[in-house]
């Protein structure tokens, strides 16, 4: 039996899905690209639910100067420009929209932002910064990866990495090496 505030997720992902049109879509709740009539719709929904969902989580428990969290990329990229507690801020969401909003297997906002302060692959701007350096001590957090994502413990689902369809001449040569697939970047989502 669903509970009220799942029927109430439910009706507004109902209510947000409702106005797209057939053809090239995007989900109105992560920003995750789409192929209305062609992909299907079901996954789009139970993932926008599953986002909408660890905001509510995030808005409970989650710093109050710090809301709402930010689900879609652009979003995140808005705030990574903004100042370095934002930064940190879009590096967590993006690592939770990375388990598919499982926000309760992921570490809190508060132990994610003191990994991050410790973590050789953050920017020194962030870990520089003395206001961050007091409100989130330093302390590793195991499972944080290069470009700050968390990775969860063996065996949970991790969203997968949106990839983008790059139509080249026929004449160009695209080679992808295993060193530059391999190479740690900081993605921009």
């Amino acid at each position: 039996m669903k509970t009220q505030a799942e029927k109430q997720t439910e009706e507004e992902v109902e209510r947000l899905f409702r106005g797209l049109s057939p053809g090239f879509c995007e989900n109105p709740v992560t920003g995750r690209q789409f192929m209305m009539g062609l992909d299907p719709i079901r996954p789009e929904k139970r993932m926008a639910g599953r986002a909408l969902q660890a905001r509510e989580w995030f808005a409970e428990y989650g710093p109050r100067h710090l809301q709402p969290l930010p689900l879609a990329p652009n979003e995140r990229e808005a705030l990574r420009h903004s100042d370095p507690e934002q930064f940190i801020l879009a590096k967590y969401a993006r690592s939770v929209a990375s388990l598919q909003y499982a926000i309760k297997d992921h570490p809190s906002f508060n132990d994610f932002a003191s990994g991050v302060m410790a973590s050789d692959h953050a920017p020194a701007f962030i870990t520089n910064d003395s206001a961050l350096l007091r409100t989130y001590p330093p302390r590793p957090l195991k499972g944080l990866e290069c470009g700050l994502y968390w990775r969860a413990a063996q065996g949970h689902p991790r969203m997968p990495h949106h990839r983008v369809l790059r139509l080249v001449p026929p004449d160009e040569n695209v080679k992808r090496t295993k060193a530059n697939r391999n190479r740690c970047h900081v993605a921009t989502g």
